[in-house]
Parts: C-alpha cells; structure tokens; sequence
C-alpha cells in the first residue's frame, strides 16, 4: 500500500525549543495558536506524555468549525512531539514535530503525514501555515 501525501513544513522561530514545546503542550498557550491568527472560542485541553490525549476546538477566523484532536505517540520535551492526528476533513493521519536549536532560533520541522489526497494536503498545509504564523507571533512578537 502507497503511503498518502504528506506536509513537510521547516520554521526558524526566535524562541527556546523550551518555549515552543510549552506552547505546543499548554492548553492556554494552544488556545492562542491553533487555530491560527483571528481564531474564536478556541478551547484547548492535553496530557503530554505517551499515550495522553489532546483536543483543540472552536472557529477559524472564517467561521469555520474545528475540531482536531490524537493521541500522543512520543513525547520528549524540548525536542520532539509525535501524535496521531484526527479531524474533519481529514480524518486519521499522523504528525511529527522535532525542534532543532540553533544559534539565536529554534527549527521546528512538522511532518503531516497519511493524508489521504492531493486536495486534503494542500487544505491541511494552509492550515498548518497559518498555525505556524500565530504560533511565531506568540513566542516572538513583533516589536512595537
């Protein structure tokens, strides 16, 4: 059997690998990310560790329902999240999350993987762009 399409997004994000897992982990940090920017009603709720659940729920900023949540495969702070993935659209896959320090910034690589089509992949791909974006506004704000 083929394996389905799959995301591979690289970020460089000015924050601590530290930091970025805790926004990863903390439901009131994923609350603010998510979803990406203009998100409403978001609620988050998760249990870091193997076999602990996660659930993220509210409306994108066009209104649309979400409800994404998984399981927790691997989890090693600081460095790396992998977790089955469960939404509609698209309904099981999988992802890896790996945060690789550097000098002044920390490289996240997310790997969305088992998509089941082309069309789905390039849906999710928006979606896990613009989380990355609210997610590099969180943890590093532009200056005022």
């Amino acid at each position: 059997m083929a394996a389905g399409p799959r995301i591979t997004l690289v970020r460089r994000i000015k924050a601590s690998p530290e930091a970025l897992f805790e926004a990863w982990t903390t439901p009131s940090l994923m609350a603010h990310w998510w979803c990406g920017a203009g998100a409403k009603h978001i609620v988050a709720q998760c249990s870091p560790r193997r076999s602990g659940n996660f659930l993220v729920s509210g409306h994108s900023a066009k209104g649309e329902a979400i409800e994404d949540w998984g399981v927790y495969t691997v989890v090693i702070p600081g460095e790396v999240l992998e977790f089955s993935w469960h939404a509609e659209p698209p309904g099981p896959s999988h992802v890896t999350m790996q945060l690789l320090p550097l000098a002044y910034t920390t490289e996240i690589t997310l790997v969305h993987f088992e998509l089941p089509d082309a069309e789905t992949c390039a849906m999710q791909k928006a979606r896990w762009e613009a989380a990355l974006d609210a997610l590099e506004a969180l943890v590093d704000p532009p200056a005022a």
